[in-house]
């Protein structure tokens, strides 16, 4: 397994523009903080479809897959269900991303 670098995945996402990825890591992050540890399919294919509908199961099932690929992602079934949550890379990377994104959402200091 390779050596994971969270400073050159964020680069790397956010060069490539694959901002639904981002959107999927920072969920995930922010769910764990709440406790929540893993998230099913249709949580993310309402997160990918804007959270007004579900995201195709196609659209979801290539974005899995990608960070699957990435060492980001881990997958767990139960019967019918599936379930993510994140590797210790994921974790790391999210962290990055979610700190990103609360400097962002931050209103401008006067």
């Amino acid at each position: 397994m390779r050596e994971c670098d969270p400073s050159s995945i964020v680069r790397s996402l956010l060069e490539e523009g694959m901002y639904r990825h981002i959107a999927v890591l920072v969920l995930l992050y922010r769910e764990k903080k709440r406790s929540r540890e893993e998230i099913i399919m249709s949580d993310l294919r309402y997160l990918l479809g804007g959270g007004k509908y579900l995201a195709s199961n196609r659209y979801a099932e290539s974005i899995v897959n990608s960070l699957k690929k990435l060492g980001l992602l881990n997958e767990r079934k139960v019967k019918k269900f599936r379930f993510f949550s994140l590797t210790k890379c994921g974790e790391e990377v999210s962290k990055l991303l979610n700190n990103l994104m609360e400097d962002i959402e931050q209103p401008p200091r006067s």
